[in-house]
């Protein structure tokens, strides 16, 4: 979940819920709702806030987890973990995703 200071900065800015709806491409109601805590933004609606707001996206937004509690570091610095590739995909290794007309090709390799 992520949790926004846009009604700080917008305040501290001299910005109406309006104007800055409209300098970001939203509406005024999406910006309500954000302000909020109704909605989550996308990346790109957070990157364009903050540019508008002249200050980094760490500053506007925080993400606290899905428990609640804050990390130990802003959620633009955690690692991103990946899901485990599901039993049972093909990999590139599968004869069934070559082409039979393919020719195998050695490496080159300049040294």
């Amino acid at each position: 979940m992520i949790t926004n200071e846009v009604t700080c900065w917008r305040k501290k800015k001299g910005v109406s819920k309006a104007h800055l709806a409209r300098r970001i491409g939203m509406s005024r109601s999406y910006v309500t709702r954000l302000e909020q805590g109704n909605l989550q933004p996308s990346g790109e609606v957070m990157f364009r806030i903050a540019r508008y707001l002249q200050c980094e996206i760490g500053d506007v937004f925080q993400w606290i987890g899905e428990s609640g509690a804050a990390p130990s570091q802003p959620f633009y610095k955690q690692p991103i973990t990946l899901p485990a590739c599901p039993v049972g995909t093909k990999s590139v290794t599968d004869k069934s995703l070559v082409s039979p007309t393919a020719k195998a090709v050695a490496p080159s390799v300049a040294w």
